[in-house]
């Protein structure tokens, strides 16, 4: 028989060979070759450390459809968030994957606990029933990321709208996506520089890519009435505009996201994805509050939650700001984390009720407490250039995720 080789996406190993010979001396000059048919100057001289620098490449001077297609693919996406760096990325703009020492308030690690006290019918005749349980387990260990999506996701985490249509939840204003770009949401960069962080990070040498989960939840335009879309509008801006209150373009104050991976992928990378899209969400909430000097009821408060998962592994977070009168960050408490393969799979729909009693039980306190800040914004706003970078397009420069104070006047 003929030997069968994978098949291979040479376009995607084609774009990352070059990022990473872009991010080269030899590289960059190559590149300055192509698009100039010359060698740079600088090439032929004796260069110093700093000249090298010179030469490196940041990303907005690689081809936008370079990186574009670098982020529509797991692999790509994937392969940024396995880097160290990353999480000192996350760590300088304010994003911490670990507990404040103050951790959540007493009254949100309560709330936790009864949503896992909260019990819900589960769906019949899946693979997670007794007599096919153990074998669908065993086969997952060897497929890829793709078939544990599509195989088990949606009995770990139940879809928010397709629940609705089935009538077990009771808040009917969910949207949820599916591996859809966070194209509506405001980076976590910031233009102020510090001495401390690695140069390469400071010039933005190193950038994450936009959240891209493999699933997330927020709230649909038809959950605000008319007079509080009216006072979200100047926040919100038009379709192409970025907004610190967006995920998809559709999608208001995301509140929930889970990343999957399959036995070779690591939950660590699926941590630090969800730990990005998470503390874009909670600065959207804190720039809300801001606007009206409700910040500090936030403090320590649960403002969104997150899962990762394998084939036989789950973890699930809460992600909570810290407020102080000098700076603001994000955290993360690890709510539960399990295999549901032990004990005949005891635990295996345990994330499954938590999810249908965190739509059923959590999200209407917290669209209550996002709506009595809207209520509180003025009907007319007039900005200040403070409150200016609430909103921005995708040209514009990126804002300061530790949450400077915004204001408005009236």
């Amino acid at each position: 028989m003929p030997v069968r080789f994978p098949v291979v996406d040479q376009q995607l190993i084609l774009s990352q060979l070059l990022q990473e010979q872009l991010q080269t001396v030899k590289g960059a000059s190559v590149y300055h070759w192509i698009q100039n048919h010359k060698w740079p100057g600088t090439l032929f001289k004796s260069t110093s450390m700093q000249r090298m620098k010179d030469l490196r490449l940041t990303d907005s001077a690689i081809p936008t459809s370079t990186l574009q297609s670098n982020t529509k693919t797991p692999v790509a996406r994937s392969y940024t968030y396995k880097s160290d760096k990353c999480v000192r990325f996350l760590n300088y703009r304010g994003s911490f994957l670990s507990d404040h020492e103050d951790g959540i308030t007493h009254d949100d690690m309560a709330f936790c606990q009864k949503l896992f006290e909260r019990d819900c019918e589960v769906p019949p005749g899946t693979i997670f029933d007794a007599n096919t349980f153990g074998y669908i387990v065993n086969r997952m260990r060897s497929k890829n990321e793709t078939a544990v999506m599509k195989i088990m996701h949606q009995l770990i985490i139940p879809s928010a709208e397709i629940e609705i249509y089935r009538g077990h939840i009771e808040f009917k204003h969910l949207i949820d996506s599916i591996n859809e770009s966070w194209d509506g949401s405001i980076s976590l960069d910031e233009t102020t520089p510090r001495p401390q962080l690695e140069t390469h990070i400071q010039q933005g040498q190193y950038q994450l890519p936009r959240p891209q989960p493999d699933y997330a939840v927020g709230f649909s335009k038809d959950a605000f009435n008319r007079l509080r879309l009216t006072k979200l509008r100047p926040f919100l801006g038009g379709q192409d505009d970025t907004s610190s209150f967006k995920g998809t373009v559709d999608m208001f104050f995301p509140f929930f996201t889970a990343e999957a991976k399959c036995s070779k992928g690591s939950l660590e990378e699926a941590d630090r994805q969800n730990a990005h899209s998470m503390a874009r969400s909670l600065k959207g909430v804190v720039e809300l509050f801001q606007l009206v000097k409700r910040e500090k009821e936030l403090h320590r408060r649960i403002l969104a939650f997150s899962i990762s998962h394998d084939h036989s592994s789950l973890k699930i977070y809460a992600h909570y700001p810290i407020i102080t009168s000098e700076k603001i960050t994000y955290y993360q408490h690890l709510v539960h984390g399990f295999s549901f393969i032990p004990l005949n799979g005891k635990e295996k729909w345990t994330s499954y009720k938590f999810v249908m009693a965190l739509y059923n039980d959590w999200v209407p306190t917290h669209f209550e407490r996002l709506c009595s800040a809207v209520d509180a914004l003025p009907d007319d706003i007039n900005f200040g250039v403070a409150a200016q970078p609430e909103i921005q397009s995708e040209q514009s420069a990126p804002q300061n995720a530790a949450g400077t104070d915004g204001s408005f006047s009236k």
